[in-house]
């Protein structure tokens, strides 16, 4: 087994262990969490597992992504991007959606095959972006491949493709994941081009504002906080 597939399974082992947690865990919409710092209040996770201790299930995911998975109530959604049997480099970028209770795939969609137009670090992948929901929709991030958004069922609701390319420094791939703040989808798009920051009508995907940034290439994910009211 190649350690993308290793990494991959991991990852749905990590998640796997969360599921022992009490149902107060609630809900892990976005990278990081609810809170947007990697804790879980009132959650009471196992402190230790192995491959078979504390994990209530795990499954295999084809190709390699290492965005983190996301859960809303009873579906896990985990992002990868597969080699599509086209030739060269093409790949089909895919979302997944897994009960959180057994396991089983609920559904899988492609959203787009594409041959990446940069390389990247042996240590990432094509797929990093972590996805994250309203419990509504799913909004899954391939960075210059394309930003999706699905109903909790899988069916596609609208795409937006025309960001452009990203050129990332040293062509170390891309990584920022998109976060929801009330009814608009936050989208960072920093790199060594024309770098902005996009608020979009998570509805709609169309554009509500854009800002732009004096910021070369990062890997950072926006954090919404009040400040002053």
């Amino acid at each position: 087994m190649n350690p993308a597939m290793k990494k991959l399974i991991l990852s749905c082992m990590t998640t796997a262990a969360l599921f022992q947690c009490s149902a107060s865990a609630g809900n892990w919409a976005h990278w990081r969490g609810p809170t947007g710092n990697g804790t879980a209040p009132g959650a009471q996770p196992p402190t230790e597992w192995s491959a078979t201790k504390n994990v209530k299930w795990k499954v295999a995911i084809p190709g390699r992504g290492s965005g983190s998975p996301v859960i809303w109530e009873n579906r896990v959604f985990v992002v990868t991007a597969v080699p599509s049997g086209g030739g060269g480099e093409n790949l089909a970028f895919k979302v997944f959606c897994y009960d959180r209770r057994t396991g089983k795939k609920r559904w899988e969609r492609t959203a787009v095959e594409a041959t990446p137009h940069q390389g990247t670090h042996r240590t990432n992948g094509h797929s990093s972006a972590s996805p994250c929901t309203d419990g509504e929709h799913v909004y899954v991030s391939f960075g210059s491949r394309g930003l999706y958004c699905f109903t909790m069922e899988g069916a596609l609701k609208w795409i937006r493709d025309d960001f452009g390319r990203m050129n990332t420094r040293n062509s170390f791939g891309e990584g920022s994941s998109p976060t929801l703040s009330g009814g608009k989808l936050i989208v960072p798009w920093d790199h060594e081009g024309a770098s902005h920051i996009y608020a979009l009508d998570k509805l709609t995907g169309k554009t509500l504002w854009k800002t732009a940034r004096d910021e070369p290439t990062c890997w950072a994910t926006p954090l919404i906080v009040e400040h002053k009211g």
